[in-house]
């Protein structure tokens, strides 16, 4: 009875109709506190020894689990031993990532990252530090299913929804300032090289704006240009000039800017 008021709840919130939920009666904005639609009991146990630490067993792993879509608050103790803060994205059409924080949680509901969408102050401040058990495992549509269920856990058991909107947004435009030094850092090695589409990534989490890349460049470059003083290490700074003088000798700069940007921005609280 329980998987079937389940089924009949996921097939509302993706506009399904499923052989069995007959006229459900309506839903009045109920306090859900997870999301749970599997044949049989949850075993927590199978979920938290996945060999996160070895791909490619738990891939295998991963194709042998049981079909369940799970989203609730984790079940489980931050234990780094364990593997539990690695987290994958889907594989062969399955998800399993648990003890993940409110950003992912948003971005598996929505698809964006967290520098292009508004959070509420509580998480911003550092007050919300719950954390989120995602898993999909379903075989009919599973990369539909997930972000629906995701959106309407966010909406009913957070209050919370989001909406897509364009802003004028400061960023930050990388940009060649010398092209022929650039292109004497070019590389066919993958494993020593990186992409400035990758770089402008890593720059957005250094800088927590969005980064623009205006270079024009489709080759991969010397990896050694992702070492800028910003990056995550002691010592760290955002200072612009000191980037910038890093980023010069590989023929780079980064210049503040406006540009309209797609935010995913929180609905109005009612």
């Amino acid at each position: 009875m329980r998987f079937q008021k389940l089924q009949c709840f996921l097939c509302l919130a993706l506009g399904l109709t499923l052989v069995g939920c007959k006229h459900p009666e309506p839903v009045k904005a109920p306090y859900l506190t997870e999301i749970v639609v599997a044949a049989s009991p949850m075993n927590d146990a199978f979920w938290l020894n996945l060999d996160r630490r070895r791909s490619d067993k738990y891939r295998q792993q991963l194709k042998v689990a049981p079909p369940v879509l799970v989203i609730r608050e984790s079940h489980y103790t931050f234990n780094s031993a364990n593997g539990i803060g690695i987290h994958y994205g889907w594989l062969d059409g399955r998800l399993a990532n648990l003890h993940i924080t409110f950003s992912e949680l948003v971005a598996n509901a929505y698809g964006k990252d967290y520098a292009h969408t508004e959070f509420p102050e509580t998480w911003t401040q550092g007050h919300w530090t719950n954390c989120y058990d995602v898993i999909c495992t379903l075989t009919n549509q599973p990369q539909t299913a997930l972000p629906a269920a995701a959106r309407t856990f966010l909406k009913q058991h957070c209050g919370l929804a989001w909406h897509p909107a364009s802003r004028e947004s400061e960023v930050l435009l990388i940009r060649a300032q010398d092209p022929a030094l650039l292109q004497t850092r070019a590389t066919t090695d993958f494993s020593q090289s990186k992409a400035i589409s990758d770089l402008a990534g890593e720059l957005e989490n250094y800088f927590g704006k969005p980064v623009v890349d205006e270079t024009g460049a489709t080759g991969r470059f010397d990896k050694k240009i992702g070492e800028v003083p910003a990056r995550w290490v002691n010592g760290r700074t955002t200072d612009l000039a000191a980037n910038n003088n890093f980023l010069a000798t590989f023929g780079l700069e980064l210049v503040p800017a406006t540009r309209p940007q797609k935010w995913l921005v929180l609905d109005p609280a009612k």
